[in-house]
């Protein structure tokens, strides 16, 4: 069975992945989910007046109407194309003006900026909007218009989890800062393939991770640092969970902080904010035995981290043949770290 989440909106698989990626020791690539116009309107990423947003005033020739010789007939497969922009720019301006973060915003024209009539912008639906706002996380770009209009959608869920890890803060942060060494050392020491890869070389914003063939995804660092001990990622993924395969976004808010009372551990909470495209993959993902499912995929990663930590504090890097010369020049510096 294949569940598809309307433009690409649920990940499991992003969760577990961002689980090890973030955690461990401890891009963004969006295959859909912005209105077409919006790769070529970076700097404006909604539609910039009201005739252009209303399939109503949409010249012809601008949404390939097909003609004929009485009166103009749009095809259904434009008619579907405008309506999930039209949609999608509704969920943008929706969060942006009734939370406040851009009153009468210029790309927001009055008919999209009351936003999704099903949607109560109250205090909790604007949380995460106003954080990253105040984080100088700003609409006018590409990527503040993809989480703003995620944030905006109808239906949302949290994976809330809280654990300690058996690793110093000092060796969390180092990992955190170098997630391919990470990746490595856990497929080292566990036996089990996990991956990650910088996309944008030494900026280190923009990642992919996966864990063996059915956890695989790829993010962005849209706020916060190791220095705050606190990160925001918002990135794609796909997961095949039993007789499910689901595909979407997700925004994960991550915070570690060293456990005073206890030397080389590090207690974390994260937030994985997903969003169910419709009302049939809601209702699953509300499903008990749907969360169970997945707080075993994460529990299953984060056994993975507390077994290899043991390991290599207790053991150092055995046999580390698939090693270059730089990693082993890294792991020797990290296993310096208290």
């Amino acid at each position: 069975m294949t569940v598809h989440t309307s433009n690409c909106r649920v990940s499991v698989k992003w969760c577990v992945t961002f689980v090890f990626c973030l955690v461990f020791f401890s891009g963004y690539s969006f295959p859909s989910g912005a209105p077409p116009s919006t790769e070529a309107k970076r700097k404006n990423p909604v539609t910039t007046s009201s005739k252009q947003a209303d399939p109503a005033t949409v010249s012809p020739k601008s949404q390939n109407v097909k003609q004929t010789s009485s009166k103009p007939q749009i095809s259904t497969k434009n008619k579907e194309a405008i309506e999930r922009e039209l949609e999608a720019q509704r969920e943008f301006c929706g969060i942006v003006n009734q939370c406040g973060l851009e009153k009468n915003k210029q790309d927001c024209p009055d008919s999209l900026a009351k936003g999704l009539k099903e949607v109560v912008y109250d205090r909790d639906r604007c949380k995460e909007a106003k954080v990253l706002y105040s984080r100088g996380v700003t609409s006018g770009n590409l990527t503040g218009f993809r989480v703003y209009r995620f944030l905006g959608q109808q239906y949302r869920i949290n994976y809330p989890v809280a654990d300690t890890l058996p690793i110093s803060n000092e060796r969390l942060t180092y990992l955190l800062n170098d997630l391919p060494l990470a990746a490595k050392l856990l497929s080292h020491l566990q036996k089990v393939e996990y991956k990650a890869a910088y996309l944008d070389g030494n900026i280190k914003k923009q990642f992919k991770g996966s864990k063996g063939k059915n956890l695989h995804g790829q993010a962005t660092s849209i706020s916060g640092s190791t220095e705050e001990r606190h990160l925001y990622y918002f990135g794609f993924g796909i997961a095949e969970v039993l007789w499910w395969r689901l595909k979407g976004y997700a925004l994960m808010d991550f915070t570690y902080v060293p456990v005073s009372s206890s030397k080389g551990k590090t207690s974390y909470r994260m937030d994985i904010l997903v969003f169910p495209g419709n009302s049939v993959v809601n209702v699953i993902m509300n499903m008990n035995m749907f969360k169970k499912i997945v707080y075993g995929k994460i529990k299953e990663v984060l056994e993975d981290i507390s077994n290899a930590s043991r390991k290599l504090a207790a053991e150092g890097l055995k046999d580390p043949k698939d090693f270059s010369a730089q990693e082993k020049a890294k792991v020797k510096e990290f296993l310096k770290l208290p």
